[in-house]
């Protein structure tokens, strides 16, 4: 698979898989429209948190999504001015994901995902 950003060694983990192609994720986005910095890692971003060495390098390049709407929303606190929720699938192709805990997934992304594949919700 070709990442979209460079991985560090043993990353993605392997007990990552790929995704259920009938699954829908969201991720908080920033824009609308959409844009490609809406789906970057922590790392990528240069987050505050990345910068200060994070928890786990290969988990900083993974992207936050969840897999329940009311969960984001309520993490987000969210309708907010400025914060968005995207919907969208994954398949195969898009990269692998791992489960963590309350509807949170990681997933490390490859260059084949598009954004144009995404919906904004409406709260």
């Amino acid at each position: 698979m070709n990442w979209s950003e460079e991985l560090p060694d043993n990353c993605p983990p392997s007990n990552a898989e790929a995704p259920d192609n009938n699954k829908v994720y969201y991720r908080m986005a920033r824009s609308n429209p959409l844009s490609e910095s809406d789906f970057y890692s922590q790392a990528k971003a240069k987050t505050r948190r990345a910068m200060q060495g994070g928890d786990n390098p290969c988990i900083m390049r993974g992207i936050s999504i969840f897999d329940d709407v009311e969960t984001l929303a309520n993490k987000l606190k969210l309708p907010q001015a400025g914060r968005y929720i995207v919907k969208f699938t994954l398949n195969a192709e898009d990269g692998v994901v791992l489960e963590g805990r309350n509807h949170h997934w990681t997933w490390w992304k490859t260059d084949k995902f598009s954004i144009s594949r995404c919906t904004i919700v409406e709260l």
